[in-house]
């Protein structure tokens, strides 16, 4: 069984606590300690260089998909997210890739 990261507690608590489009995070006595979080998970030292996020691949979609997910709700959209998202949909671009077939020749 897979050990969850604190990038991935820090992503599920983010991104849960976002209520109908009302942001915990966004509240103002909250801010600090969203930003805070934000910005452990924007650090390059919590990403992989392949823009992912988990310490192993069998975590890696699941704990992406978890920050991706925390950006989303707190209305981040910096380099850390797009790295992320990109990652994420590079298997379905290959998938994508597969069917359509060799179309140079």
């Amino acid at each position: 069984m897979a050990k969850i990261s604190l990038s991935f507690a820090i992503a599920t608590t983010l991104a849960g606590l976002s209520v109908s489009g009302h942001t915990w995070a966004g509240a103002p006595e909250n801010a600090e300690a969203a930003n805070a979080a934000a910005a452990y998970l924007e650090q390059a030292t919590t990403q992989n260089p392949d823009g992912s996020y988990g310490a192993t691949e069998d975590i890696r979609p699941l704990e992406t998909a978890a920050v991706v997910g925390a950006f989303r709700a707190y209305n981040r959209r910096d380099n850390a997210y797009f790295r992320a998202v990109t990652w994420a949909a590079g298997p379905a671009l290959d998938r994508l890739e597969g069917l359509m077939g060799d179309h140079d020749a």
